[in-house]
């Protein structure tokens, strides 16, 4: 009986790595690989609309009011702006802030296609190292570059809001 429980997991695992590697998730191999699932590397934002990362991220997006009139001062200010974010599925500041921030570069009408998203593991590393030499040692990091530049940052949590940040990264 145990060897049939033992065989229907494999098969379950191995049908299920490629319906969540065509969507971008690979199965977490750390200490908690039995418990979890998390994404990794670079994948399209449209991933964290898809379970099991679904719940949180419509929570936090609808329930998310932007502040308007902020946004309305920084629009057009993004248009020679590339934004990648480095964010943690596991991570209760990243499913925060992220869909929070995707809620924000919608209202201001910025191309998703502008928006580079990498997942990264509990130690801060893709599987491709698209972090290295970014210095990403907490998450959510959002990094803004300019003609290949780095203009700016925000990093774990806003100092003051998402919107107030941004303010202040591209109306000085």
């Amino acid at each position: 009986m145990r060897h049939i429980a033992m065989f229907n997991s494999i098969v379950l695992v191995l049908s299920c790595s490629g319906v969540l590697a065509s969507a971008g998730i690979r199965p977490y191999a750390g200490e908690d690989a039995d418990t979890e699932l998390m994404l990794l590397g670079p994948v399209d934002l449209a991933a964290l609309t898809n379970p099991p990362y679904q719940e949180w991220y419509e929570q936090e997006y609808n329930g998310f009011s932007p502040d308007t009139l902020a946004l309305d001062l920084i629009r057009g200010t993004l248009d020679d702006v590339l934004i990648t974010i480095f964010m943690g599925t596991w991570c209760s500041d990243s499913q925060r802030e992220v869909p929070r921030f995707v809620k924000l570069m919608e209202y201001l009408d910025y191309p998703a296609e502008s928006i580079t998203l990498v997942t990264l593991d509990r130690d801060k590393h893709s599987p491709d190292g698209d972090e290295e030499g970014l210095d990403i040692s907490l998450v959510p990091t959002f990094i803004f570059f300019r003609d290949s530049t780095e203009v700016g940052r925000i990093i774990e949590t806003p100092a003051n809001t998402l919107e107030e940040d941004l303010l202040d990264l591209f109306l000085e």
